[in-house]
């Protein structure tokens, strides 16, 4: 007697696949769906389509998730709102909606002059490589893995889930740089027309920044008090007490260009008679 061979182990072991019974129509008889003709009466049988079983842990085309179709028409309408949108907050702020009439009732000025001089600045794990002139630089690399999950399609009707990993490496450094660093403003400011900054004396160490400037010019409106930034000094210096101008407003009533100006009338100087001034002269 041979003896049979045993089984490798760890295999998968499927059970017999159930025999279908497929009817004559004929006769109706019982078949196993294997026979193309009727056992009893000879008539043909029906065929029968027997589906693949995918393996485990593939996906069948049918049981992928069907991508659901981009509504245009969504897109579109969203898209034309948002257009609306930026067209009206864009009239609100640039589009002159109406002017008023405003008279200088105050005028502000404030410079402010910065000392600055070198200083060591220290800079602690900062992203990348350390700039040009640092020192005391120290760096270290750090790393971590990303993962992600890709469809891959295996060109038979099947597909199946493939995770990919990567490494990605970031520098980090701490260093040490020499900057300009503010030690000191020198302010100024005044309620005329003539703007001054102050100059402050410094050492060869030491240098002066940027200066800045805040010009103020305020209107007594029929709509209330209103404030205006002059854009230059020279236009600052137009805006006279008392001098009456016509101010062009947003919707929001922020002030986009004045214009117009109309100086105050003085009054006229008394004239004084040649006579009193004949005797005048005889007094004296």
């Amino acid at each position: 007697m041979k003896e049979g061979k045993a089984r490798q182990a760890g295999q998968v072991i499927q059970a017999a696949p159930a025999v279908k019974i497929i009817n004559c129509k004929n006769c109706g008889a019982e078949n196993p769906s294997s026979e193309r003709v009727c056992g009893k009466c000879g008539a043909p049988l029906p065929r029968t389509v027997v589906e693949p079983v995918p393996a485990a842990g593939v996906v069948t085309p049918a049981a992928k998730a069907q991508p659901k179709k981009v509504n245009w028409l969504l897109f579109g309408g969203i898209g034309a709102f948002l257009a609306v949108c930026c067209i009206a907050i864009f009239a609100l702020f640039v589009f002159p909606s109406k002017s008023v009439e405003g008279t200088v009732a105050d005028v502000f000025w404030q410079t402010s002059v910065p000392l600055q001089e070198i200083r060591a600045v220290n800079y602690s794990n900062e992203r990348g490589s350390p700039p040009s002139g640092a020192y005391d630089v120290s760096c270290h690399t750090e790393s971590q893995e990303i993962c992600e999950d890709k469809t891959v399609d295996r060109g038979n009707g099947f597909a199946e889930v493939v995770t990919e990993c990567r490494t990605e490496s970031q520098d980090y450094c701490s260093y040490t740089v020499d900057e300009w660093a503010t030690i000191q403003s020198y302010d100024l400011s005044g309620s005329d027309l003539f703007q001054s900054m102050q100059s402050p004396v410094y050492s060869m160490v030491s240098g002066l920044g940027n200066a800045s400037a805040t010009l103020t010019v305020t209107f007594d409106t029929p709509k209330g008090t209103i404030t205006y930034s002059p854009s230059s000094v020279s236009e600052f210096q137009q805006f006279q007490i008392g001098s009456t101008w016509t101010l062009k407003l947003n919707a929001l009533g922020g002030v986009l260009s004045v214009e117009g100006r109309r100086r105050k009338h003085k009054k006229p100087c008394p004239k004084v008679s040649l006579r009193v001034m004949h005797h005048a002269r005889i007094a004296e």
